[in-house]
This record gives C-alpha cells, structure tokens and sequence, in this order.
C-alpha cells in the first residue's frame, strides 16, 4: 500500500514536466505591443495555458475564443498561442493527429522574436510524435525545439527529458540515462525541485529496466 503514495505523486509530477506549464514566461509575453485587445488575449491565453490539464473543456473554450478574437485583431502572436494550447488541450486527451494539426498552425503564426513559445511548440510536436511511436520524426522536432530554447536552462532541460523519453520508449536506456542526467544538471542550476523530482523518477524507471535495482529503488526515494 505505501508504495501507492509515492506512484500517485509522481505521476502528478509527471504531469507538471509534460504539462508546459512553466507560468514565468507566460506572465506578461508581449509588453513591446501592449495594447487593451492584445492584454485580453494574452491573459486569455494564460488562463487556457493554466487550465488545460485540470479541466481540458473550459480551456478549450477560452483557446477557441482566443483563436477567433486573435484573427480579428490580426494578432498573430495570440493566435500561435491560442494554436499552442489547443494542441496541447488534444495532446493530453490523447487526440494525437487534431494535437498536430494545432501545434503546426501554432508554429506557422508564432514569430521567430519569440524563440522560447517557438521551443515549447516543437517540444510539444516532438512529444506527439513519439506518443504516436514517430520516433524519427520526434527527435528531429525535438532537435529543432532545442535549437529554440538557447540558453535558457529550464527549456533545454524540458528537451532533454522528452529527448530521454523517445530514447527510452526505443529502449536506448543507456542513451536516455544520458539525456535525463544532463536535464538534472539544469535543473538543479535554476532550483527546479519539482522537475528534479520527476526526472528522478525517470531515472529509476530507467535503471529498473536495465536490471539495476538498488540503483532504481534510490531514485524512487530521492523523487519521493
């Protein structure tokens, strides 16, 4: 029974790392054109951003919404935004082939001055292709998303653990024990304690599969 606790927790975590939702860059995206419409859309795109786990339907609502009032601003930040989060909202129900649609169109209007919306789309388009076992197609987005993420710490480490993820998916373990080493390393350099954890997880799901027990059984604890 005690080890319920620490599956349940993780797979919250799990969540949190797949989930996009690293909210300071999605605080105030786009002061240079700050006008009453473009604050609206950028809020409203906030709010779908932050929902969409918890509750999929009314993020999908306001996503929409965005997406149409983006248009009619002609606002093509908002409407890559809006893009970028209803690919996810289908993504986390597991409409893989409506998610890639979305995250395309997300990648055709988000403009090239804002890289790290860029990192997260081709973060999310490599996901979805390994999701759907695309494993090929997934590391060259995954690639491209890395490409985007510069040198901010927290999206590289987001890259390498979805990097780590299709590896592991191929059962490249220890190709993966080197991409999910390398998104700790980040991640302990900006404090991220809660991705930390699920990359600990990741960690020893990793070892257990190559049979190093002792090894898996101390990631768990250290995730926990």
């Amino acid at each position: 029974m005690l080890m319920r606790y620490p599956i349940i927790i993780l797979l919250i975590l799990f969540m949190h790392r797949f989930s996009y939702a690293q909210t300071d860059y999605y605080k105030n995206p786009n002061k240079s054109s700050a006008t009453p419409v473009r604050l609206k859309i950028d809020s409203l795109n906030n709010i779908a951003h932050n929902l969409f786990l918890a509750f999929p339907d009314s993020a999908h609502k306001i996503a929409a919404n965005t997406l149409i009032l983006s248009g009619k601003s002609n606002y093509s930040f908002g409407k890559g935004r809006s893009f970028l989060n209803l690919g996810l909202i289908y993504w986390s129900q597991s409409y893989y082939p409506i998610s890639l649609f979305y995250l395309k169109s997300a990648i055709a209007n988000l403009p090239k001055n804002k890289p790290l919306y860029l990192a997260d789309a081709y973060k999310a388009l490599g996901r979805t292709y390994a999701d759907l076992k695309e494993y090929k197609q997934a590391l060259k987005y995954l690639d491209t998303a890395l490409y985007f993420a510069g040198k901010d710490a927290g999206r590289k480490a987001d890259v390498y653990c979805e990097q780590g993820y299709v590896y592991y998916s191929e059962q490249n373990y220890d190709k993966a024990l080197v991409l999910l080493q390398s998104s700790v390393s980040l991640d302990k350099g900006i404090s991220d304690e809660r991705s930390i954890a699920v990359l600990c997880s990741h960690l020893g799901r990793t070892y257990l599969h190559k049979g190093e027990y002792k090894t898996a059984l101390a990631f768990e604890d250290t995730a926990y």
